[in-house]
């Protein structure tokens, strides 16, 4: 997510301010992988900055993408199957 912001044109420091006014050397060990997990606060402080600025989530490299089985239907109540047949 850092590396994205950087793209997007954002610096080490400005990361850091919008975080919460944390110090520059916070996310230069944070992109250089010495944190290996944020308190919850500042991960979900990171992950909206970088929606707000790339407009799409993080992909997590540890999270697999659900498989089609995995992901639940989503549709008006008269979708709802049972057997395979319109219910």
């Amino acid at each position: 997510m850092i590396a994205d912001l950087a793209q997007a044109g954002w610096t080490q420091a400005q990361i850091a301010l919008a975080l919460g006014g944390r110090p520059q050397s916070w996310v230069a060990d944070i992109a250089r992988g010495r944190y290996k997990d944020l308190k919850w606060r500042d991960g979900e402080l990171l992950r909206a900055l970088h929606i707000r600025v790339t407009k799409k989530e993080p992909h997590m490299p540890n999270t697999p993408d659900p498989k089609p089985d995995d992901r639940i239907p989503i549709g008006p109540p008269d979708c709802i199957t049972k057997a395979g047949a319109h219910v």
